[in-house]
């Protein structure tokens, strides 16, 4: 398996299975990056990750830049030793972690999964993650405002 890339098969059994009963869904979960060459500026790509499940795809920017040649095709990492593409490789394997946790979570939890609710899911941990915590209490305070508004009826332009 390449480093890149993961591919899990994983079979989803409901709780309620006698043990030596099977499991009768299959998923199949991969986490792809790749430099997009569409987007060539001055020399320098972004880096954009793909999440696939069961062929469905949503595609991502890692928000993270690279000069192309310094981009390892084969391999979907940065090449090299330098201070630069080691801090690269962590970032994404720090994102292909939390798109696997998000993956496992939302799996145990809902038992069907789309690429998209992982995106989502997981994209939404590492924006919070990188936000100031001021900006977080004004962001949690507006998303409860609206949450108590579609409660009772109100839209939040009233």
């Amino acid at each position: 398996m390449r480093s890149g890339k993961i591919l899990k098969t994983l079979y989803f059994c409901s709780p309620n299975l006698d043990i030596g009963e099977k499991c009768m869904s299959r998923s199949t979960f991969s986490v792809l990056f790749y430099a997009s060459k569409s987007k060539l500026k001055n020399g320098i790509v972004p880096i954009m990750g793909r999440v696939t499940i069961n062929g469905t795809q949503s595609q991502f920017s890692c928000k993270q830049s690279i000069p192309l040649d310094l981009w390892d095709v084969k391999g979907n990492r940065a090449k090299g030793r330098s201070r630069e593409a080691l801090q690269l490789n962590r970032d994404l394997d720090n994102i292909k972690a939390q798109l696997i946790k998000h993956y496992q979570h939302l799996s145990d939890k809902d038992g069907f999964v789309t690429a998209e609710m992982v995106r989502r899911s997981a994209l939404a941990t590492l924006c919070l993650q990188r936000m100031p915590i001021k900006a977080w209490a004004v962001n949690m305070r507006l998303c409860c405002l609206c949450s108590a508004n579609s409660i009772t009826g109100l839209s939040a332009r009233s």
